[in-house]
Parts: C-alpha cells; structure tokens; sequence
C-alpha cells in the first residue's frame, strides 16, 4: 500500500506539473494570438495609408510647376512639362501625348489668333 501511495504522489505531482506547464502555454499562445491580431489591424491600416499616399499629390507643389509652366522663367519648356507628368504618375505614352498637345499649342494658329 505504501509503494501505491508514493506512486500516486508521484504522478499526482506529475500531473500539477503538466498542467502548469500547460497553462503557461496556453496563456502564452492566448498573448501571441492577440499580438498577432493587433499587428494584422496595424497591417491593414498600413496598407491603406500607403495606398492613398500613392494617390497624394501637394496641391502647392502642382500650382507652382504649373506657374512655371505658363509664367516663369521656363515658361513652355519641355522640362516643367516632364516634371508635371512625372509629379502625376503618368506613364510614356501619356507624356508624349502631353508632349505633342504641348507642340501644337506652340504652333501659331491657322485663324491668325
């Protein structure tokens, strides 16, 4: 009876053990789910910042790039032209069309104005 009793401390023991260990980990991986939700809603919220900083344009930046277009000292160049269309996130082809429009408001008009 003596040994059964001493068996049953031992694996009464064991038992505490594991179970304090198990709840160790279970409060552990409860701290790292939320953890992770935390950082997935900071994530997202990354992501649209991100996305709508892509789309931000200062609006004083294209003011004065478009007053230097028509009125400053580089007034009609191609090279304030290029930086609108770069500042705009536009591709090759829209830049040559922007380009060729820009030609043909050079060219004197064929009603003489």
């Amino acid at each position: 009876v003596a040994c059964g009793m001493a068996e049953f401390t031992t694996t009464q023991a064991d038992y505490e053990r594991c179970k304090s260990h198990l709840d160790s980990s279970n409060h552990a991986r409860d701290e790292l789910t939320a953890r992770v939700d935390q950082l997935s809603v900071e994530l997202r919220k990354a992501r649209m910042f991100a996305a709508a900083e892509e789309y931000y344009i200062d609006r004083r930046l294209v003011s004065n790039v478009l007053v230097s277009y028509f009125d400053g000292q580089k007034a009609g160049s191609s090279e304030v032209l290029k930086l609108a269309c770069s500042i705009l996130g536009m591709d090759q082809d829209q830049m040559r069309r922007i380009e060729r429009g820009a030609d043909r408001l050079k060219q004197p008009s064929r009603w003489g104005l």
